[in-house]
């Protein structure tokens, strides 16, 4: 049994990186975006907190289905900058949480599916801090059928999806054609280390691995980086569900165990 703590995101690393022999386990435990400094700096109370976030995800639905005037490109920039500002408001994000990162992704992906810069960046958020894994995965399925290999960075969409896919959603077939479609277009764009890397993958998920301690491990992750209490609620039935079991003491630490593996 491999039992996860909050000092641990470390080894939670190595082995994420070890089972899908990639260097890309680093996006599972902080999301490498830029940190937009505040214009000001105060820390509001929760309530003022609160209302922030029913206000931003008001806009997100407004903007997710009014019109865009043939304004689709702007519309999904102005989104972008400000999801950026949300997720460098720390004070907030201690307070409300991450929930809505799914929301910018899905915007951003309806105005401009071919922002694919912006998609490797959301992508760990929505499934990590927004705990939405799923809905990630479907925003992304979409936004891949106009992507082309020519976009920047469009194959670390291909990745991306294909961690959610292992870890979260445990799809290995899915996952392999992902892994699959990344070599492919890494392949394109010249990047050898990432081709060579989801190649790899992708054979080492035609074994049929046992990867439950890996998804335990991932779950852990979303429970320890967000403070949503739906998000948190979700990783701990997602834990469960994958045969962990959780403590948590009166400090606050949280330790996850992952059952014993098969292999």
């Amino acid at each position: 049994m491999t039992t996860f703590t909050q000092h641990q995101n470390q080894k939670i690393n190595l082995l994420l990186a070890s089972l899908l022999s990639i260097s890309l386990g680093y996006c599972l435990v902080k999301l490498q975006i830029p940190k937009l400094q505040e214009v000001r700096d105060v820390n509001l109370g929760t309530d003022e907190y609160l209302k922030q976030a029913k206000a931003e995800e008001l806009e997100l639905s407004v903007l997710n289905k009014a019109p865009n005037f043939g304004l689709s490109n702007f519309v999904a920039s102005h989104s972008y900058i400000k999801f950026l500002i949300y997720m460098g408001d720390e004070n907030a994000r201690r307070k409300t949480g991450y929930s809505l990162s799914p929301k910018y992704l899905e915007v951003i992906a309806e105005n401009d599916p071919l922002f694919s810069k912006a998609f490797v960046n959301l992508s760990a958020a929505s499934s990590i801090y927004g705990g939405a894994p799923e809905k990630t995965v479907e925003i992304m399925d979409q936004v891949l059928e106009k992507l082309t290999p020519d976009f920047p960075q469009a194959y670390l969409v291909w990745l991306y999806k294909g961690v959610d896919e292992v870890l979260f959603m445990g799809d290995l077939k899915k996952a392999q054609h992902s892994y699959e479609k990344a070599a492919e277009w890494a392949n394109i764009a010249g990047d050898q280390f990432i081709e060579n890397a989801a190649r790899n993958t992708a054979e080492f998920l035609t074994t049929n691995p046992d990867i439950v301690e890996a998804q335990v491990g991932a779950w852990y992750v979303v429970l320890t980086s967000t403070s949503d209490k739906i998000v948190r609620q979700a990783a701990i039935r997602n834990i469960e569900q994958l045969g962990g079991t959780i403590e948590v003491f009166p400090d606050g630490r949280v330790v996850v165990t992952a059952p014993k593996s098969s292999n």
